[in-house]
């Protein structure tokens, strides 16, 4: 399932001081695992045990654990194609998937907001899942400081005039990228598509 196109193209492109490593065609079957995804949904919400959450009520976010010899792999091949004496992987034989889907569209207002800009503590390896792609992950800076402390889930959604958007790295079928996670970041969402269906992609995270 987790097999890898040992014939992947790959490009390397600077953002902000750092590498954005673009990898196309990076799976040999990228559709079985969409289906293990879809057969094998999570039968709990991410995070649930944070409060307060509107997870589930208004979104739902699920993940996915994937773990052995295949996630080993798998996560060995990013690792190499990283190439960065200064990362490490977080969880060598673990992947996790984003599963995402919007419910309520007075909350979800993608119009005038940005979804839960973050950093993380290294690169991130996000592979790209949904068959006619998505709006990808932006990168961002702050115009104003945005001092947000509640749970992820309460209130993911922040004001676009706090944010500037430096950077979007799109998205396509079965692509690869890997960039800076310390960089503030977040899915791009721009359209009505994950009303409809999920957003989908596995995750590997350094530090």
């Amino acid at each position: 399932m987790l097999d890898v196109n040992l014939s992947y193209r790959k490009v390397t492109k600077q953002l902000l001081n750092t590498n954005l490593i673009i990898v196309d065609d990076f799976l040999l079957n990228p559709l079985s695992v969409l289906e293990y995804l879809y057969s094998n949904q999570p039968k709990t919400l991410w995070k649930h045990w944070q409060m307060p959450s509107n997870n589930g009520k208004y979104f739902i976010d699920k993940r996915h654990t994937i773990t052995g010899q295949q996630s080993s792999g798998y996560n060995k091949h990013i690792f190499n194609i990283l190439n960065n004496s200064s990362q490490r992987l977080l969880e060598p034989n673990t992947i996790s998937s984003n599963f995402t889907r919007f419910i309520d569209r007075d909350f979800n207002d993608y119009n005038n907001c940005y979804w839960y800009p973050h950093i993380d503590d290294g690169y991130n390896a996000l592979l790209y899942l949904n068959t006619n792609g998505c709006s990808g992950t932006n990168i961002y800076d702050y115009v104003h400081r945005d001092l947000y402390n509640d749970p992820e889930h309460y209130k993911p959604w922040r004001p676009k005039d706090k944010y500037k958007l430096i950077y979007n790295i799109e998205s396509k079928f079965n692509r690869l990228v890997l960039f800076d996670g310390r960089l503030l970041h977040g899915m791009a969402v721009n359209n009505e598509k994950f009303f409809y269906t999920e957003r989908i992609n596995l995750a590997t995270f350094f530090y």
